[in-house]
């Protein structure tokens, strides 16, 4: 988890794609871990909780302030912001929204969350979508809400708060035609072929269309990089 933020000794990522809110967790709780560290000389204890998690991620902390103690407070500087994609991460960080404890505005991916009507802009919207989001919906959502918290990073558009994903976006992604996944495979029927080569058949059908999905959202992916490395200069 720690080694996505090493980008050196003076710097950080410029977005976070978060999928669980883990990174946005460890960058806040190093933040305040090197404010304590400042004041008192204290370094965070990994044995002072039981959950695997924690004490891993403390254990990353308190290696940091060894290092460099204001690390995370640097990098944080640098942040556009973060988008998520599980309901557990979009959680985490409404009620961090709540205690005032976010640091970088924060997209939602997610389709639904018990804290979705605290979210700036309203209740989260399907996409006309029903059942699981598709792996190239979702990913697809990802990229355009980084470059749209890159976009606007210095416009005052996204505060320190949780959105949802926004509209105008969402109607670009249903444009590419990624909001209507395409089930169908064909098989060619022969009456004299064994039924289980027949589902083979179709499995196999099945991959190459995701596979060829998976090639178009990495192409479109970087293609949307591309544009704004140079709009960057």
């Amino acid at each position: 988890m720690a080694s996505a933020l090493d980008w050196g000794p003076s710097c950080g990522p410029p977005l976070i794609l978060d999928q669980s809110g883990d990174l946005t967790q460890l960058l806040n709780e190093g933040a305040k871990a090197e404010k304590e560290f400042e004041i008192t000389g204290k370094v965070p204890d990994p044995a002072c909780t039981d959950d695997e998690s924690c004490k891993a991620m403390l254990a990353v902390i308190g290696e940091s302030l060894k290092s460099d103690p204001s690390r995370y407070r640097k990098m944080m500087d640098g942040i556009a912001g973060v988008t998520i994609v599980s309901i557990t991460g979009a959680d985490m960080l409404v009620q961090m929204e709540q205690s005032g404890a976010l640091i970088f505005p924060a997209i939602i991916v997610s389709k639904s969350s018990k804290f979705a009507d605290n979210l700036t802009g309203g209740p989260m919207n399907l996409s006309g979508a029903t059942g699981p989001p598709d792996i190239d919906i979702s990913s697809t959502k990802q990229i355009f809400g980084l470059v749209e918290l890159w976009k606007e990073r210095n416009s005052g558009k996204y505060e320190k708060k949780v959105y949802d994903f926004p509209r105008h976006l969402d109607e670009r992604v249903a444009a590419l035609n990624l909001e209507k996944p395409d089930h169908i495979c064909v098989q060619v029927e022969d009456v004299n072929q064994p039924a289980n080569d027949r589902d083979g058949q179709g499995k196999c059908l099945k991959v190459l269309k995701f596979l060829g999905k998976l090639l178009d959202l990495i192409l479109r992916g970087a293609a949307l990089v591309l544009a704004y490395v140079e709009d960057c200069g």
